[in-house]
């Protein structure tokens, strides 16, 4: 009976195409879990205290001026979130305020408000469609105060933290080349080195950054990271990540240094420009697309890849 039923099922719901299963190792692709990803929803859950079920927490200045703490939930039932969760943040951080600009720019109650101010009187259907329409204009404006306030947070940590140099230096080291192409291993025209900015980023990074680089050195560079670990240049890894560390060494094991990634972010641009708009920040930062996302590309069509919606 269950056997005929589950045929029954999956005749029903087939769409006539074989689906194809991708059995992967962690030991494939170690560097994507190590690598700070600039979207949206990436860098809420990494700087940010993001609990399993989306719930996060945020400083609110009242109209008093008083300092609050707001309980916001992050849910694809928020259609800015939907919209922004997977976009780069220098995307994100130039489009949300111009979307709350129109938003206001459109709303009935935004002109109401004005009207009022202005010291003119307004005729019953302006009022009869304000107060129909003032539910939503506040729900969706809180929407707005929360994504914009969330924007400015993750902008303040990534500025503290100083993440454009960090993941600037996670792509050097990814591509054995900077965002023009260039080797970052030094020659005599070029007298900075993968090395002497690696010694620098690791100098001003915050301890959990200190680690994550360090494993990425011990994957894409594991003769530069023994070489500086034994010369003292850099520390060893805190306390509390020495276990991640023989993780690590275990699995990069075989890796021989140099160029990491198997694919140049340049033709990751030519074949997706939409990845990258050219901009500095997005050049320098976000070049990377992990291995599976390679993989699963070449089981596509060419034509349509997995960028094309």
């Amino acid at each position: 009976m269950s056997a005929r039923l589950l045929r029954t099922n999956a005749a029903r719901h087939s769409t006539g195409s074989r689906a194809t299963v991708l059995v992967l190792d962690r030991a494939m692709d170690l560097a994507t879990p190590l690598v700070h990803e600039l979207t949206y929803q990436a860098m809420c859950q990494d700087l940010l205290e993001v609990s399993g079920s989306g719930v996060v927490q945020r400083d609110l200045r009242t109209a008093r001026g008083d300092q609050q703490h707001k309980v916001d939930v992050l849910t694809d039932d928020d259609e800015l979130w939907s919209k922004y969760k997977h976009k780069h943040i220098a995307a994100l951080m130039g489009d949300l305020p111009k979307e709350f600009e129109e938003f206001q720019a459109s709303s009935g109650v935004v002109d109401f408000q004005r009207l009022k101010q202005g010291g003119r009187s307004a005729d019953l259907s302006d009022m009869t469609r304000v107060v129909k329409e003032l539910p939503r204009f506040t729900k969706k404006q809180e929407k707005f105060s929360m994504h914009i306030g969330l924007s400015q947070k993750i902008f303040e940590v990534y500025r503290d933290r100083n993440l454009e140099d960090v993941c600037t230096l996670e792509m050097d080291m990814l591509f054995g080349e900077d965002s023009t192409g260039s080797s970052v291993f030094g020659t005599m025209l070029k007298g900075q080195t993968l090395r002497a900015d690696v010694v620098r980023v690791f100098r001003d990074a915050s301890e959990p950054d200190r680690a994550r680089l360090l494993a990425m050195l011990q994957v894409t560079q594991p003769q530069m990271a023994t070489e500086l670990l034994e010369s003292g240049e850099l520390l060893a890894y805190p306390s509390e990540h020495a276990a991640a560390e023989a993780t690590v060494k275990r699995l990069a094991r075989g890796h021989p240094g140099g160029r990491y990634a198997t694919r140049g972010w340049k033709t990751d641009r030519q074949d997706f420009p939409g990845y990258s708009k050219g901009e500095k920040v997005m050049d320098n930062t976000s070049r990377y697309k992990p291995a599976l996302y390679w993989t699963a590309n070449d089981l596509i069509d060419p034509a349509k890849g997995l960028d094309s919606g």
